[in-house]
């Protein structure tokens, strides 16, 4: 899941080409598409941008005080630099997005797949893997699922502190981050009774990839649920 963004950086009039491909598909062709090959163009969209936006200001630079605040590969110097990453924008169809336009359109509204919050890219360390490959309708359920059991297996996703009765989960299923997506597809009053619903669902729909052991652990006992701190520097 790193990027070898020097290298990148150098190829970067193909990335430019192919996002004009993206503005160059017509709507009509699109509708005609299945959710699930919807569902992955939008991802590739997305993912495809983030690495363009970091190419563009890359290597980081920031200001002296922020550099030791932060350190010196921290991507929140490129979004301060630049008044937002997810507020740059592209165009998609002819029509002008933004990251953060997309997600609010499409992956927070019409899609209904919380999956898809474990296969954007953040460009960090905290970050969901980038793909070595894009994503494609026929395979989209089985790269999702892919995404999720990876990501949950590893330190950036859960822990489970069974001596004092804490679960870490990363930060982007926090309520204010995406947690709360989870709970239209997730959402129970079934188990998890003594956490808020967000985080109900969170637990619920990570109970999909983890192993035995650890689903009873989370259904069976009392514990306290505490977000991972996000690491922000490249994935580089």
């Amino acid at each position: 899941g790193m990027v070898k963004y020097r290298e990148l950086k150098l190829k970067r009039r193909k990335v430019n080409s192919l996002l004009r491909e993206f503005a160059k598909l017509k709507p009509a062709e699109y509708k005609k598409w299945t959710k699930e090959d919807k569902i992955a163009f939008w991802l590739n969209t997305y993912n495809l941008k983030m690495l363009k936006i970091i190419i563009d200001n890359y290597p980081i630079r920031g200001s002296k005080w922020l550099l030791l605040l932060w350190g010196p590969n921290n991507i929140r110097h490129i979004d301060r630099d630049i008044d937002g990453i997810k507020e740059q924008k592209l165009i998609v169809m002819d029509e002008e997005f933004t990251l953060a336009g997309i997600e609010r359109r499409l992956f927070y509204k019409e899609f209904n797949e919380p999956r898809i919050f474990l296969a954007l890219s953040q460009a960090s360390l905290s970050s969901p893997k980038l793909r070595n490959e894009p994503y494609t309708g026929p395979n989209l359920d089985k790269q999702l699922d892919e995404q999720a059991k990876s990501f949950l297996s590893s330190s950036r996703g859960l822990v489970i502190d069974r001596e004092k009765k804490r679960v870490y989960i990363s930060a982007i299923f926090d309520p204010s981050w995406y947690g709360r997506y989870f709970i239209d597809k997730y959402g129970t009053g079934k188990k998890f009774k003594e956490h808020p619903p967000s985080v109900r669902a969170v637990l619920n729909f990570i109970t999909n990839y983890i192993p035995e052991r650890e689903i009873s652990f989370l259904q069976t006992q009392y514990y306290s649920v505490r977000y991972i701190n996000y690491n922000w520097n490249i994935n580089e």
